[in-house]
């Protein structure tokens, strides 16, 4: 008979390895330390020319790992998965072209420490003034130590650990509460959130993060105003759109959807004049999109922002001139949700006489002073009202007689 794999003469022995675990496996570092007997042909390693650390994970097939001199018996084998069956063994290739192979040892459940790889910030949004957050958890990660860590940021870049409570917890979401208070206003500023895991071995890991959606307006004169939105980030999504609504009391009204680069919508009818209402009007934008880290077929979800509202203020409106021989004969201040008790409307010329002075709201100026018709020029104007919020307003300018 004829020994597979010799180089010598068959009276020669050949010595097969014998490969063994040295230590038990770092469940910490992924590892485990192992050690083989040579492979001899009579008392030399002169026929080997190097050896193979093979690895079989869930019999999918042994592939090479690493490959070592012919002097080396021992070796670390790293990255091992979690929970997966995994195999070793040792390969010996000789000079004459053919090869050996170790016993095979192999691990069960092997429970090394799996950081989470699939777990993801899903949702953000603001709800009845709260900053709500949901976290996907990758089931597969190995358990950590103590409960999940929520993180607030107010610019992206310093989190602070806020609480590890949630609201709704099982096996794959957490969904978190962020209550708002003077301090931690969505609708003074964007804010960062992330889920900091504490995991064995002294390591943790931190989640990606999520961004909440700010609404903002800016009151313009005639009754205009731009309401301006930004802020949103969640990673690894595919954005739909922006819608804006407008809320006015119970009333929802849709003013448009918007594309991502959109962020930016010119009001021009704030407020309606007709219903004469300290009713204020509110603006909120919501933002579809789909997760990609769902597993498909997708839901689209909605991210809320905060609800922005201006509320109307009493006011007199004024025009800058008139004409009492043309169409526009006299001069009276309109009202705007404001009573019709305490009214006080006076007119001094530009060296500050009297030259009218009306406590009803219908009386107006017809432009004449002392019983005759007074000069082109400016004159001044204070209108003095009670608003319907029982506030005292008071309201000057200029106007100018034209003649």
């Amino acid at each position: 008979n004829y020994l597979e794999g010799s180089i010598t003469p068959p009276d020669f022995r050949h010595s097969t390895m014998r490969l063994k675990n040295q230590t038990a496996p770092d469940s910490c570092n992924a590892s485990v330390s192992i050690n083989w007997t040579p492979y001899l042909i009579g008392s030399t390693t002169s026929g080997v020319v190097n050896y193979e650390i093979q690895t079989n994970y869930q019999n999918a097939g042994f592939v090479t790992q690493s490959v070592l001199d012919n002097t080396t018996t021992v070796n670390i084998v790293q990255n091992i998965p979690y929970l997966i069956q995994y195999c070793i063994r040792v390969k010996a290739n000789l000079t004459n072209g053919d090869s050996s192979f170790s016993n095979v040892i192999c691990f069960d459940s092997l429970r090394i420490v799996q950081v989470p790889r699939t777990d993801y910030m899903r949702n953000i949004s603001i709800e009845n003034g709260n900053m709500v957050i949901e976290y996907r958890k990758d089931t597969l990660a190995s358990p950590q130590l103590g409960s999940p860590i929520l993180y607030r940021s107010p610019d992206g870049i310093v989190f602070t650990p806020l609480s590890n409570t949630a609201d709704i917890s099982d096996r794959y979401s957490l969904v978190y509460t962020d209550v708002s208070n003077a301090e931690i206003n969505p609708g003074n500023n964007t804010f960062s959130y992330a889920i900091r895991l504490n995991m064995p071995c002294g390591n943790f890991h931190f989640s990606d993060t999520a961004s909440t959606l700010r609404t903002g307006i800016k009151v313009k004169t005639n009754n205009r105003a731009e309401v301006l939105w930004g802020g949103f980030s969640i990673d690894n999504i595919t954005f739909d759109h922006y819608r804006l609504d407008k809320i006015i009391g119970n009333d929802t009204v849709f003013i448009g959807n918007f594309s991502r680069t959109e962020t930016m919508y010119a009001e021009n009818t704030l407020f309606d004049y007709t219903i004469d209402s300290l009713e204020e009007v509110c603006y909120r934008v919501t933002a579809y999109f789909e997760n990609n880290n769902d597993a498909a077929p997708r839901e689209m979800l909605e991210s809320h922002s905060n609800i922005v509202c201006v509320k109307p203020e009493p006011k007199a409106m004024v025009p800058q001139a008139f004409v009492p021989d043309g169409r526009n004969k006299t001069f009276k201040p309109f009202l705007l949700f404001a009573k019709a008790d305490g009214y006080e409307f006076h007119i001094f010329d530009r060296w500050y006489h009297l030259v009218f002075s009306t406590n009803d709201v219908n009386t107006s100026w017809d432009g004449n002073y002392n019983g005759g018709p007074a000069s082109s020029d400016g004159y001044i104007y204070v209108i003095k009202f009670k608003g319907k919020d029982d506030k005292e307003y008071t309201q000057t300018g200029t106007v100018m007689l034209l003649r």
